[in-house]
């Protein structure tokens, strides 16, 4: 695994948009207005501000704003600003030897799940973590939180769990948004899950789909590749009727039937108010129901 620099105040932060449009370019200024807070240089995507239908803009003109950030030595950093679809369409796409020898600090979640799942491939951390658009309207904690720790200020980041299997265990953690993982199950671009730690959040999603996601983690394999489960939030996904559904408790206890590893919960990262950074393809320890991360497995000193 390669370590990366850690951010410095005065870096040049580049803000691209891979995936989902922005509708409200207002967003797009508060954006750079958050990141200019906490001392960074924002270098914006061309084609932040594009529309074509969902997309922020189409896929030749996404993958461009990923590649020159990429490729440009005063970038330090990627911020993508928000989730929603679009990078799956962007896999096959990528200059992924050009990525290699540009790694740098890469941050996102939900629909960027694809890109961080691909990218391990590389051997470099990447970081799910909060985004902007409406994310700016959640925990202003998850901000600082993040670039307190890409400025490597925390030695060690420490988040209690709560087990539904206990058991310590120490591996790479590696995961993201459950459907998106689940879309990319039979190609290339799907992480390596031998001995990994899978961490997993949600959004919008009853509980019989995310029973059929977890089912799908198990037919595939990959439940048996595993050291171990992470549940993150799996905000609004509680059933419409309860009188005709199972809840979220329940599922998850379902897991136990799927897996004999340790499974945890609790971990506030993802789609909710709270969103803790998590780095990937680093290696992590659970103890005591407690993950512990180290700088020194991230950040070059």
């Amino acid at each position: 695994m390669n370590l990366i620099n850690k951010l410095n105040k005065g870096d040049k932060i580049a803000l691209i948009a891979p995936a989902g449009a922005v509708f409200e370019n207002s967003l797009i200024d508060k954006s750079i207005e958050k990141i200019n807070s906490f001392g960074y240089v924002v270098k914006l995507g061309k084609y932040i501000d594009c529309k074509h239908g969902y997309l922020a803009g189409d896929d030749s003109k996404r993958l461009q704003d990923l590649y020159e950030a990429f490729v440009d030595n005063e970038v330090k950093a990627i911020f993508c600003i928000r989730g929603g679809y679009g990078t799956i369409r962007l896999l096959d796409k990528i200059p992924y030897d050009i990525i290699e020898k540009n790694k740098k600090i890469f941050v996102g979640y939900s629909d960027i799940t694809s890109l961080h799942s691909a990218f391990s491939y590389l051997k470099f951390p990447t970081f799910h973590g909060p985004m902007f658009n409406y994310d700016l309207y959640k925990s202003p904690d998850n901000y600082k939180i993040m670039f307190d720790f890409l400025e490597g200020k925390f030695e060690v980041l420490e988040y209690e769990l709560m087990p539904i299997k206990g058991g310590d265990i120490d591996g790479i953690i590696v995961g993201g948004n459950l459907t998106v993982l689940c879309s990319l199950i039979g190609s290339k671009y799907l992480y390596d899950f031998d001995d990994k730690i899978l961490f997993i959040e949600e959004i919008n999603e009853e509980p019989y789909k995310i029973d059929r996601l977890f089912n799908q983690l198990y037919h595939s394999n990959i439940l048996k590749k595993i050291k171990g489960i992470i549940l993150g939030s799996f905000t609004k996904c509680d059933p419409e009727d309860i009188s005709k559904s199972f809840n979220l408790d329940y599922i998850f206890n379902y897991l136990k039937e799927l897996t004999d590893k340790p499974i945890y919960k609790g971990l506030e990262s993802g789609h909710d108010y709270i969103n803790k950074i998590i780095p990937f393809n680093i290696p992590i320890k659970i103890k005591n129901n407690k993950l512990t991360i180290k700088k020194g497995d991230v950040f070059i000193d």
